[in-house]
C-alpha cells in the first residue's frame, strides 16, 4: 500500500465546504473522541471548522497539517510521498488519517511536536509508523532534534508497567500509544491524569460556594480578586502574562520541554485569534492588597455556547503557598462560571501524577479522575532517533 500526503491549505474567505474538508472534520472529531471522549472542544459544525482555518495559525508556533491518502491494500510498502494534488481535489474516500507537525519559533531546546491520527479501519498497517518517519524528516529539515509526543492512555491496558523518567504513575506496555511510541524509540517522560468537575451537581455547587465563602472570609482582607475575559485591558494583560509565565516555569514538565514565555503582546494576539474562532475564556487573578502583586491565578477556556470549559493553568506564588490560595482562586473561578456562564456544565483539567498538592486541591473541590495521558520524548543523536539524548 502506498501513502501520499497532501498538505491542508489555509482556505480563502468564504471557501465552500468540500468533501475533503468534511472528511477532515470527521477525522478531527474521531481524534477528539479518542482524547476526551467528547467533541466539545472542536468547532460545532464543519462550516465553523472551515471558517476557523481561514484565520490561520499561531505565528509563534507554525503548524503543518497533511491528510494521508491510501492507494492499494495490505501494509505500507515505503515512505510517505508528498503529492502536489490540490486539497480540494482529493478523493475523500481515500483519506485514511492526518498528521500535524509544529514547533515553537522561540524554542530553546529544538523541540518539535508530532500528532498523528489514523482511521480505526486502517490501523495496524504501518501508516502511523510511516507518518512518524515523515514528521522526523520534517523536524530534521528544520533543525529540530527532539520530538515531544502525547498519547491518550488506557488505565485498563494489560502488560508490564512502564514508569516515567520523571514523577509518579505508570502506563502498561500493552497500551496502544505506549506500544507504538516505545517501538519508535520514545521514552516515557511524564504521566498525567485528566479530571472533571460537574457544575450541575447541586451538592458540588453547594460545596464550591462554601469554599469560596470561607476563602473570602479568611483571605479577603489581604487580597483582591479580579476576573477578566479575553478582552482585558493592558494593565490586566501585563499582570496576567507575568503570572502565566511564572506558571510555565513552575509546573511539572519533561526536562527537555520548552518553557515558552509570552509577552503581553503575544498573549493579546493569542486571545484575539481565540475570539475570532468563537473561543473565549476567563482569567482570575488574586492581587495582594498591600503591594498590588499577583500572588495567584488561574484560567478557563471554552467554546462560546459550549458546555465544557478547560482549565489551562493554575499558579500560586511560592512565597504564598500553604495559605489556601489555590483552593480559593479555583473556587472563585467555578462560582463565577456557575453565576455568569450558565452554559458551562463541566470543567476539565489535567495534572501530572506527581503534583500531589494540586491533586489534593482538586479532590477537595469535587473533581473526579476521568482519563490518562502520557508524555514521550525521542532524540536525534546525529545518526538515529533514540529514547535518550
Amino acid at each position: 500500500m502506498e501513502i501520499r500526503a497532501v498538505k491542508v491549505p489555509v482556505p480563502s474567505a468564504n471557501a465552500p465546504v468540500t468533501a475533503g474538508w468534511q472528511r477532515l472534520y470527521e477525522l478531527y472529531a474521531a481524534d477528539h473522541m479518542a482524547w476526551y471522549n467528547h467533541t466539545d472542544y472542536l468547532s460545532h459544525s464543519v462550516e465553523r471548522f472551515l471558517a476557523n482555518q481561514v484565520q490561520g495559525g499561531d505565528p509563534e508556533r507554525p503548524e503543518e497539517t497533511y491528510v494521508l491518502l491510501a492507494r492499494g491494500e495490505g501494509r505500507v510498502s515505503g515512505p510517505i510521498t508528498v503529492s502536489d494534488e490540490p486539497f480540494d481535489d482529493v478523493d475523500p474516500t481515500a483519506i485514511v488519517g492526518f498528521l500535524r507537525y509544529s514547533y515553537y519559533v522561540e524554542s530553546a531546546e529544538g523541540v518539535a511536536f508530532p500528532a498523528i491520527f489514523v482511521d480505526a479501519d486502517w490501523r495496524r498497517r504501518g501508516i502511523g509508523t510511516a507518518a512518524m518517519e515523515f514528521i522526523r524528516s520534517r523536524a530534521l529539515a528544520d533543525s529540530r532534534r527532539i520530538l515531544e509526543a502525547w498519547a491518550p492512555g488506557d488505565p485498563d491496558a494489560a502488560g508490564e508497567p512502564i514508569t516515567p523518567k520523571q514523577g509518579a504513575g505508570s502506563v502498561a506496555s500493552g497500551d496502544t500509544g505506549a506500544a507504538f511510541l516505545t517501538a519508535l524509540d520514545y521514552r516515557l517522560e511524564l504521566v498525567e491524569n485528566s479530571s472533571s468537575l460537574d457544575l450541575t451537581n447541586a451538592e458540588k455547587v453547594r460545596k464550591l460556594r462554601e469554599l469560596e465563602r470561607l476563602g473570602r472570609e479568611r483571605l479577603g482582607g489581604d487580597v483582591e480578586v479580579r476576573v477578566h475575559s479575553y478582552t482585558l485591558d493592558d494593565e490586566a494583560l501585563s499582570a496576567l502574562a507575568e503570572a502565566r509565565n511564572a506558571f510555565e516555569q513552575d509546573y511539572p514538565q519533561g526536562e527537555n520541554a520548552d518553557r515558552i514565555q509570552r509577552t503581553p503582546e503575544q498573549l493579546r494576539s493569542e486571545f484575539d485569534r481565540a475570539l475570532d474562532r468563537l473561543t473565549d475564556g476567563i482569567s482570575v487573578l488574586i492581587h495582594e492588597k498591600a503591594s498590588g502583586v499577583v500572588v495567584a491565578g488561574t484560567g478557563l477556556e471554552y467554546k462560546v455556547g459550549g458546555r465544557r470549559a478547560y482549565q489551562e493553568w493554575t499558579w500560586v506564588s511560592p512565597d504564598h503557598r500553604g495559605a489556601g490560595l489555590a483552593t480559593y482562586v479555583k473556587a472563585v473561578t467555578y462560582v463565577h462560571a456557575i453565576d455568569h456562564l450558565p452554559n458551562i456544565e463541566v470543567v476539565e483539567t489535567e495534572n501530572a501524577e506527581e503534583n500531589e498538592a494540586m491533586w489534593a486541591v482538586n479532590e477537595k473541590l469535587g473533581f473526579e479522575r476521568s482519563s490518562l495521558m502520557t508524555n514521550w520524548f525521542s532524540f536525534y543523536d546525529g545518526d538515529a532517533w533514540r529514547p535518550h539524548p
